[in-house]
């Protein structure tokens, strides 16, 4: 079993490559990557409009 600094640093070293689908490629490699696949997917999988309503409340609230 990699340590999580290791698979870190294993991750790091790949080549940057251009990635269409973040959650397929985690998916795809959750086992070579299991903690940060599970990171990943985790913040993936957050709807888009729940930052969007908090962008949009922080900058209601600096207005008033």
């Amino acid at each position: 079993m990699m340590s999580r600094r290791n698979e870190l640093d294993e991750y790091l070293a790949l080549p940057v490559v251009g990635i269409k689908d973040p959650l397929k490629w985690w998916t795809d490699n959750r086992t070579a990557y299991p903690n940060l696949a599970h990171m990943a997917l985790d913040y993936l999988s957050i709807p888009g409009k729940c930052f969007m309503f908090a962008e949009t409340q922080t900058k209601a609230d600096k207005t008033l």
